[in-house]
């Protein structure tokens, strides 16, 4: 297994991204124009994450130096430097988008901002996020699935722990759509925003979403429990492939039949002001569409990032 592990971009150690990277910048491209399908906003979105890409990696290094040499727990994941620039690329579009108003708009930018909550500290809030308040799945069930992804028992997690989490991802969501979102109580008494069972186009949008934020450099793992038995070093690796499992739709399905769950659909929240409860099919072709940004997009992302770097080099002297 630990073969398996070294496959792939360690957390714990600085990554050799190339800003300049094509596939990178392209795929950052296409997640900036997913969130907001438009040219100029996806652009300058990208150049600021390749901005801010430095700083970021830095503050996390530090923090990751100080965990290590206390032996804390894993309470904020730490990413290599290409899932970072992946996380900047939503961090961006969230501060230069307008905020959404068309349903298909909201649904993208609400199933992307919970999972940036969940995948902002550790697996056991992307658990949350995504089987809990996504699939609106029970407490039992969303334990259930992550005890059989990280094949251990959630010795210092309870039922209660769940609901704390849930409480804060829903905070959060209640604070970004002000005003949007209203509250409701299940058959079991907790608190949920109002929501039905999504129709299909919108299980597609749902799932396109999720699939758009599974960590770059992560993989499948076959089913089989995701184990940091003997992997001393890899914790923030091990951790990042959980959170991959529990977002990708395919990886998830299979974890949760594992755990005896044979049917899950995603829940859709009733968004205020909003008449129509299914994505527009204009809207959301653009979103999938493949072959996104041109050769010259790509060359207005690194001349922008080249005049603020000569720009900053000029300051310094």
């Amino acid at each position: 297994m630990l073969c398996y592990f070294m496959n792939y971009e360690s957390a714990t150690l600085p990554s050799a991204m190339s800003i300049y990277d094509e596939t990178r910048l392209r795929r950052a491209f296409r997640l900036a124009y997913f969130l907001c399908p438009d040219r100029a906003i996806a652009i300058n979105a990208v150049f600021r994450s390749m901005v801010r890409l430095e700083s970021v990696a830095a503050a996390q290094t530090k923090r990751l130096y100080y965990r290590q040499h206390r032996d804390a727990k894993i309470y904020r994941v730490s990413y290599s430097d290409s899932q970072l620039f992946q996380r900047l690329v939503f961090d961006s579009v969230e501060r230069l988008a307008p905020q959404p108003r068309s349903f298909t708009d909201k649904v993208v930018r609400y199933v992307a901002f919970l999972l940036n909550q969940g995948t902002s500290r550790s697996s056991l809030y992307v658990a949350v996020a995504t089987c809990r308040m996504l699939f609106r799945l029970s407490t039992r069930q969303t334990i259930a699935i992550y005890d059989g992804i990280s094949d251990q028992a959630m010795m210092s997690c309870s039922e209660d722990v769940v609901r704390r989490v849930k409480q804060r991802l829903m905070e959060g969501l209640r604070n970004r759509f002000d005003g949007e979102l209203s509250m409701q109580r299940d058959k079991h008494g907790e608190f949920f925003f109002a929501g039905n069972k999504a129709s299909y186009e919108t299980q597609e949008l749902i799932r396109w979403t999720l699939e758009m934020f599974v960590p770059w450099g992560s993989a499948c793992f076959g089913g089989q429990p995701i184990s940091d038995v003997g992997l001393s070093g890899l914790s923030d690796t091990v951790e990042i492939q959980r959170i991959h499992a529990l977002i990708h739709p395919s990886c998830l399905v299979k974890f949760a039949r594992d755990a005896g769950i044979v049917e899950m659909y995603p829940w859709q929240p009733l968004f205020a002001e909003c008449g129509s409860l299914a994505p527009e099919p204009a809207a959301v072709e653009p979103r999938s569409s493949v072959g996104f940004p041109s050769d010259e997009d790509l060359a207005l992302i690194i001349e922008q990032y080249e005049k603020d770097r000569e720009i900053h080099r000029t300051g310094l002297r």
